[in-house]
């Protein structure tokens, strides 16, 4: 719990400074799915998805939320 807490504060932290960072974008869905946060996980994929539409990783984790 704490090392999710700690993650996303950072990775937030990062994105208010680079709100557009693919790969802190990825590293937040990522963090989310490990937590089980399905809403999450799909609105950051979203988010990389707006900027790099053939993100594979963002993709991936899109529809391995929307399957569980």
């Amino acid at each position: 719990q704490e090392d999710y807490t700690n993650g996303v504060k950072t990775y937030l932290t990062i994105l208010e400074h680079h709100p557009d960072d693919i790969q802190s974008l990825l590293r937040m869905a990522q963090l989310h799915a490990e937590a089980g946060n399905v809403t999450e996980v799909l609105s950051w994929s979203e988010r990389v998805l707006a900027i790099e539409p053939e993100n594979s990783e963002a993709m991936e984790m899109k529809q391995a939320a929307t399957v569980s």
